[in-house]
């Protein structure tokens, strides 16, 4: 059982994390986390970013094009 020093941590945790679905979640590969910033890390160790760019291999040319997601 673990205890908490101030009566606002217990009711944080109640609220968003006793019984209740992570409520962040992974857009690549669906992993869902209880914090915004576990998410965050994951994504950065991932190397993964919502504002990467990522190639796009051209079927007509040898040339790859750049393209923003």
């Amino acid at each position: 059982m673990s205890s908490y020093k101030h009566k606002a941590h217990l009711g944080r945790h109640i609220k968003y994390e006793c019984g209740v679905q992570r409520q962040f979640m992974c857009p690549n590969c669906f992993k869902r986390f209880k914090h915004k910033n576990h998410l965050q890390s994951h994504e950065v160790s991932q190397r993964i970013c919502c504002c990467a760019e990522t190639i796009v291999e051209s079927d007509t040319s040898t040339s790859s094009t750049w393209r923003s997601t």
